[in-house]
């Protein structure tokens, strides 16, 4: 499905004049601001120790529980504040620096190459469409457009979509992000079938996000108590 607008009636080349006026005047640089930087070192550093005390540290439930939290936010810290700007190129005026940035999403179980064309080039580019935008499809028992009034199960989505929404990084992980390379398209849109860097990120990208979640932990600890916080830590991420 493509979606086609009238031409352009000069608003967005005012805005960028505008948005690009104001920085100039004031003397603020649009990217490589220190400030991202440091946001960038806590936020990994958060992360980082988040897991060390949770894998390597915690030795019963009420000293696991809170560090999954911390974890799930730190995660959470990493997928708005350093990939999101990375995978925009808007973090760094350096393609390699933004690149990196975005590499964090692979890291954390999610494909940067996939969410880059499913979030720049879909979402912004037909937001809140309905057979287009997938991210108000999610799924047979969620039903997100306001044009219809709601039917079946979906009257009552109110009740238990709440709860559905702790699975939904988990599916992204294990399911979503394979689906949607296999088929070659993401929703109605079909997509290019990555490059050989873009394909080896991915792969290697979930390898060690895997790894991380599931084979170090398992060393240290049962393999029923690295799912079930897995499952908790998931679970606060999303909701």
């Amino acid at each position: 499905m493509t979606v086609k607008y009238a031409r352009s009636t000069g608003f967005q080349k005012a805005l960028k004049g505008r948005v690009g006026e104001y920085f100039r005047n004031r003397g603020l640089p649009q990217r490589d601001l220190p400030q991202m930087y440091i946001k960038t070192a806590v936020i990994l550093s958060w992360c980082a120790v988040s897991y060390w005390l949770l894998v390597f540290q915690a030795r019963a439930w009420y000293q696991a529980l809170p560090l999954c939290l911390s974890l799930a936010l730190a995660v959470a810290g990493i997928g708005f504040n350093i990939q999101h700007d990375g995978s925009h190129g808007a973090y760094s005026n350096s393609k390699a620096i933004n690149s990196l940035m975005a590499t964090t999403l692979d890291l954390i179980g999610g494909s940067s190459y996939l969410w880059r064309i499913k979030h720049n080039l879909i979402h912004h580019h037909s937001p809140n469409i309905i057979g287009v935008d997938t991210d108000i499809d999610i799924g047979p028992l969620g039903y997100l457009p306001p044009d219809r009034p709601l039917n079946g199960i979906h009257r009552f989505q109110f009740l238990y979509l709440w709860l559905l929404y702790g699975f939904l990084a988990a599916k992204w992980q294990f399911f979503d992000d394979f689906r949607d390379l296999i088929r070659g398209r993401i929703g109605s849109c079909r997509v290019s079938p990555p490059g050989r860097w873009e394909l080896a990120r991915l792969l290697v990208g979930k390898a060690l996000a895997f790894c991380l979640m599931f084979v170090i932990p398992g060393a240290k600890h049962a393999w029923w108590m690295v799912g079930v916080f897995y499952g908790v830590t998931s679970f606060v991420l999303d909701v």
